[in-house]
């Protein structure tokens, strides 16, 4: 059975469906992983690790860590979750 090639259009469209599809997927373990590292900070203070601790191993700032903790409360975090 022959198969009929798809069009140009019809190609470009598969294509920009699969370009979607990934980009929310993207988006998706962006999120997540924002989430994790924010959840991660609080759980790290909360064991005793300093603010410059937990910025060595973010590579981020010793403020960048405070402001993070500051403007993500543990509460928000796990109500995004859900």
């Amino acid at each position: 059975m022959d198969t009929v090639p798809e069009t140009t259009d019809a190609l470009q469209d598969r294509h920009q469906q699969q370009a979607i599809t990934l980009l929310q997927k993207s988006r998706t373990d962006l999120d997540s992983a924002i989430r994790g590292r924010i959840r991660t900070a609080h759980l790290a203070r909360a064991y005793g690790m300093t603010n410059q601790a937990i910025a060595d191993q973010l590579g981020i700032t010793e403020g960048g860590v405070r402001a993070l903790l500051t403007r993500n409360p543990l509460d928000d975090v796990a109500q995004a979750e859900r």
